[in-house]
């Protein structure tokens, strides 16, 4: 019977060396076998084992097939750049690198910030004239030469962030507002790339440089692409709320588009002209015979005397004759939809103000008749009075 007993534990010993719940004590020696040490009982001997011996068994493993016997097969790669719950780090550069996008975006859609860069536009156009007089002190020639330069560069850095947030696609770039802040950094691009020692264009250098800077103007447009956009322009520009109207917004698209085309017109004149004019010798002498031109006044003592300047004086003044009464048909409907608005408010209000004046002759009428009542009441009681008196008489 002990016989039988030992044998009984020896088979068992043996079995539990063969299932998954055997204590492990060994380590994988290949990739597709792991050695497993069973410490021998000590409760019998054998002739066929020493005591002091292991029983060593190779089990094979499959290295892509999640199991008890593979466990690493059940895990991702702890390198992997997935975010997972095996790889937290991957989660949290995720996170950072959306909430520094999500940052940026917000950054660059504050109002404030469309605000600055208008006005960037408008010094940038106030540089480029001041830059084409015949004599300036050497100290505003420093301050237009390198304001234009940071100017540039702030341009710049806003393209490529803006890019950024669209993946560096190229289809960004294609857009009609990318479009437009592409042809505001080429004037910076440029510049750079002449102080750098690049080899550029001398026709880049002069008038087309000019132009090219005069077409920063355009950014202007972002403001004007819908009420939406130009509301809170205004109100980053410090206006209540209760005082936007979209009006408001037609007659900012009015004023910029002849803006930008006496800007644009003014800048393509200098460039024709100013060498072989000595009626335009700057920018602004370009300016004063742009608004003569285009309000049809002509007062004659300029003119050009290059064909070019006069292809681009009569490109101006038809493109003048399509925009201007467009934008201003626009201005004219808004403004009748303002007084619209207003008649209403104003009948609105009579109607509000009739309402009280009846209620008001309501209450006084019926003011009186309750007066009355009472008049009548204390008569009657008066008349009660007497005819009691009499009965005891």
């Amino acid at each position: 019977m002990f016989h039988i007993s030992i044998q009984f534990l020896i088979i068992l010993a043996t079995v539990e060396a063969f299932t998954p719940s055997s204590r492990i004590y060994g380590q994988s020696v290949s990739s597709r076998y792991s050695l497993v040490r069973v410490q021998k009982p000590t409760l019998f001997s054998n002739s066929n084992i020493d005591q002091n011996e292991d029983i060593q068994v190779l089990l094979e493993e499959d290295d892509e097939t999640c199991s008890i016997d593979n466990l690493d097969a059940c895990f991702e790669d702890p390198d992997s750049i997935e975010c997972s719950i095996e790889n937290l780090d991957a989660c949290t550069e995720v996170d950072e690198t959306e909430g520094q996008a999500q940052s940026l975006r917000t950054f660059l859609a504050m109002p404030i910030i469309e605000v600055q860069l208008a006005f960037l536009v408008v010094l940038s156009s106030l540089f480029v004239g001041i830059g084409t007089l015949q004599s300036i002190p050497p100290v505003l020639a420093d301050i237009t030469k390198y304001g234009e330069l940071s100017i540039s560069a702030i341009f710049t850095l806003e393209y490529i962030a803006r890019w950024k947030l669209n993946d560096f696609s190229l289809k960004y770039v294609v857009e009609p507002l990318a479009i437009i802040d592409l042809l505001a950094i080429l004037p910076g691009i440029i510049k750079f790339a002449y102080i750098a020692g690049i080899s550029v264009p001398s026709t880049l250098m002069g008038g087309a440089l000019i132009n090219l800077r005069l077409l920063r103007i355009l950014r202007l447009q972002r403001v004007l692409v819908d009420y939406e956009t130009f509301k809170k322009f205004e109100l980053a520009l410090g206006l209540p709320a209760s005082d936007t109207r979209p009006y408001q917004l037609q007659l900012a698209r009015v004023v910029i588009s002849i803006f930008t085309l006496l800007s644009v017109t003014s800048g393509l004149i200098y460039s024709a002209e100013h060498n072989v004019n000595p009626d335009i010798p700057d920018y602004f002498t370009a300016v004063y015979f742009g608004i003569i031109t285009l309000t049809t006044v002509g007062f004659g003592d300029i003119h050009p005397v290059t064909n070019i300047g006069r292809w681009i004086i009569s490109g101006a003044i038809i493109v003048a004759s399509g925009v201007i009464p467009a934008q201003a048909a626009s201005l004219v409907e808004a403004l009748l939809d303002r007084e619209s608005e207003q008649n209403q408010g104003n009948t609105s209000s009579n109607n509000d103000a009739s309402t009280t004046s009846i209620d008001a002759t309501f209450d006084d009428r019926l003011s009186r008749i309750e007066n009355k009542l009472e008049d009548t009441n204390a008569r009657i009681d008066k008349l009660l009075q007497i005819l009691e008196s009499e009965k005891k008489i």
